[in-house]
């Protein structure tokens, strides 16, 4: 009998282990009074980021258009195109508990409710920087300054841009005149594929400036990214030709954007979300119109927390 107990326990304890060592771990907020207010922290680890890049909608996107260069110097060839996964980390249990510390201490909003998702990253991928994929946030360090709290705020932006793409989408192009459409033509350049940006193949946003459309992108060469614009031709309402005069994005857009920083001046998701920070950080992005826009998408969200 004792024989059968022992087993049962080793059998138990396995069990155990595998879950704390496959699937993510669950930290639920419930400091506000209002349910709508609640958050929820996941930390995944490593051993499921495989499935998580083979089968997440965005991350397979992303990976089809993933340039070698990615990743960064440190990785030669194309080979983390495939192993992307392999550079993902599990968070130390001071991460955690900084990490949860952070997210709970952003301010009360909707926009900022529901189930926060985290992948830990090595610093060589996407060169050290945070990105959103699907509605995972991915970070390579942890820390309580100013500046990831904000960088918090900003990423979980590109979530939202996910989870309610026509709103953004139409107001870009009705407020800004953005246009999404298709691209025909070659690049005259290495383009440094953004996991916050569209990840659809060969599709862009595109900008009129004084009457002549625009494509912003970022781009690499010997490990320098630089934001620039390239001049397009409209093949059609939805299809534009690619040209050859090419600008800096911020010489473009800086008088429409004037509070948006220089360093996220280039894709319009990153400017709303830079700037939906700035509205939920400090209480206005400087722009009334997008503070209207986060005001109503506030409005619109009911039940932000998932099943488990």
């Amino acid at each position: 009998m004792l024989k059968y107990l022992v087993i049962l326990v080793i059998i138990f304890i396995s069990y155990i282990l595998y879950q704390r060592n496959n699937y993510p771990n669950y930290e639920l907020f419930t400091g506000h009074n209002y349910p709508n207010y609640h958050r929820r922290v996941s930390y995944y680890t490593n051993n499921t980021a495989k499935h998580f890049f083979s089968t997440n909608k965005s991350a397979v996107l992303y990976l089809e258009s993933v340039d070698k260069t990615t990743v960064g110097d440190k990785l030669p060839g194309n080979n983390q195109i495939n192993n992307y996964y392999q550079f993902i980390q599990n968070f130390t249990s001071r991460e955690k508990r900084l990490l949860k510390k952070m997210v709970m201490a952003l301010p009360k909003s909707k926009l900022l409710s529901g189930d926060w998702n985290f992948y830990k990253t090595n610093r060589l991928l996407e060169y050290g920087m945070p990105f959103t994929l699907g509605n995972v946030i991915f970070m390579p360090d942890i820390d309580d300054s100013r500046h990831y709290k904000r960088t918090l705020v900003h990423e979980k932006m590109h979530v939202l841009q996910r989870e309610y793409p026509a709103s953004f989408n139409h107001f870009l192009e009705k407020t800004y005149k953005f246009r999404l459409v298709k691209r025909v033509g070659h690049l005259p350049f290495t383009v440094f594929s953004n996991p916050d940006g569209l990840q659809l193949p060969n599709a862009s946003w595109i900008f009129p400036i004084d009457g002549k459309w625009y494509c912003p992108f970022l781009t690499i060469k010997q490990g320098q990214l630089s934001k620039i614009a390239i001049r397009v031709n409209l093949v059609n309402e939805r299809t534009v030709a690619i040209g050859d005069h090419m600008t800096p994005v911020s010489d473009l857009l800086a008088s429409r954007f004037p509070t948006c920083p220089i360093n996220h001046l280039y894709h319009p998701y990153e400017i709303m979300a830079e700037l939906g920070m700035k509205y939920i950080i400090e209480g206005t992005s400087g722009d009334s119109r997008i503070d209207d826009f986060y005001l109503k998408l506030n409005n619109t969200i009911i039940c932000p927390i998932s099943n488990i």
